[in-house]
């Protein structure tokens, strides 16, 4: 079931309600930058027999409408469609993005049952003292080609999608998530005069990057004031593989600072998981045994 929250001056908010149990026990699942409420049509099933779960099309994406882009003002959307949804205390499950969104929420909610953080944890672009290890040169110049990459995805995206752009990325998220990866894909997907366009759009991902970088989330990790799980992935994604000393530095860096952060905060639970950051897709039973031993 779909529902769309409306309230006068705030961007419309598109609900996938995937049911559940009656027991007043309620999940809302916050997908990643540039996901939608489909992303989560593997392991929402398998969190309904315990609670109520619902997923929600985060502002500039999927069926949503558009709107300034802040972490203040994402918290705040949630903070909608709970009430509008009338759910009590839900649990905040996020991936990425997502889960940056499930941390903010449980620094400012400590009546909130538990939240979860999947793998939204630090930009791969970040300050150079966030690597550890590796050779020094060779990080620097994969950071480069990385940061060049992520610029031709962000030129592509600013403009009509061809054709051929189209069926390639397409086919690329059919290869990470399956069919249900290229219908969400197609979920973000507007026509407008008669040309195809992906949300968000380059503006929201531009702003998304920076506040990224902006952001400490082990700041947060360490305020937050319910429990809190974050779900690190120890892989990286399928394709990155020219990538792999960065990315492993990046996660000597992530690991350093997590241990701090857990020292600091008992609410804090720390759980690394042998998958990648697409790991909703490709371990959503260990991932939702996780989360089901957690909020329980």
């Amino acid at each position: 079931m779909v529902d769309e929250l409306t309230v006068p001056g705030e961007p419309t908010l598109v609900v996938r309600d995937f049911g559940g149990a009656d027991n007043g026990r309620a999940i809302v699942l916050l997908h990643g930058m540039g996901g939608n409420a489909l992303h989560w049509t593997a392991l929402a099933p398998l969190l309904t027999d315990r609670y109520r779960v619902v997923a929600l099309d985060l502002r500039c994406h999927g069926k949503s409408g558009d709107g300034p882009w802040r972490w203040d003002l994402l918290v705040d959307d949630v903070e909608r469609a709970v009430t509008r949804l009338g759910l009590d205390r839900p649990a905040i499950v996020g991936h990425s993005l997502g889960g940056a969104v499930a941390a903010f929420w449980a620094q400012r909610h400590p009546e909130c049952p538990g939240a979860v953080d999947i793998d939204g944890i630090r930009a791969v672009e970040t300050a150079p003292e966030n690597y550890i290890g590796g050779d020094p040169q060779t990080i620097r110049r994969q950071l480069a080609e990385l940061s060049s990459a992520f610029q031709a995805q962000a030129t592509t995206m600013a403009g009509p999608l061809s054709d051929e752009h189209y069926t390639a990325m397409r086919e690329q998220q059919r290869q990470l998530g399956g069919d249900i990866a290229a219908e969400a894909f197609d979920r973000n997907m507007v026509d407008r005069d008669g040309s195809r366009f992906l949300r968000p759009n380059a503006d929201t991902v531009a702003a998304f990057r920076a506040q990224m970088t902006e952001v400490d989330l082990f700041e947060v990790f360490a305020s937050a004031r319910c429990p809190l799980l974050v779900c690190a992935a120890t892989k990286g994604l399928p394709g990155t593989e020219q990538f792999a000393e960065l990315l492993a530095a990046q996660r000597r860096g992530v690991d350093r600072d997590l241990a701090l952060a857990e020292q600091a905060n008992p609410h804090l639970r720390i759980e690394r998981i042998a998958a990648s950051h697409n790991m909703a897709h490709e371990q959503p039973g260990e991932l939702a045994a996780l989360i089901r031993k957690f909020l329980d």
